[in-house]
């Protein structure tokens, strides 16, 4: 089974990514600061995480699933282009699914 790992402080937020994870055959994994092992894709809210972690877990290989305040949208180019998909809360919520799908498709075998 594909691990998915999941970086969110904001439970109920965790649980409709927890959900969405579940209902595509694949596990979540709680992600928390200094865990040294990723799984290949991770979900995460940009603003729990510093930007230079997120970088060069992108830049690593980390597919990188992320959301933010649309507030904030000219900081991401940097992250977009290390290859991380960021998208503001709104739009991400609505495509989660679809961009799960792409994610853990590109990881299996």
């Amino acid at each position: 089974m594909v691990e998915v790992g999941v970086f969110l402080p904001n439970l109920f937020l965790y649980s409709v990514v927890e959900a969405a994870i579940r209902s595509l055959g694949a596990k979540p994994v709680r992600v928390e600061r200094g865990t040294s092992r990723l799984p290949a894709v991770l979900v995460l809210d940009v603003e729990a995480v510093p930007g230079e972690q997120v970088l060069a877990w992108a830049r690593a290989g980390v597919q990188v699933l992320a959301f933010g305040p649309h507030q904030k949208s000219q900081e991401w180019n940097a992250l977009r282009a290390a290859g991380a998909v960021v998208l503001p809360k709104s739009r991400f919520f609505r495509e989660l699914p679809s961009l799960l799908e792409k994610a853990l498709a590109a990881e299996s075998p």
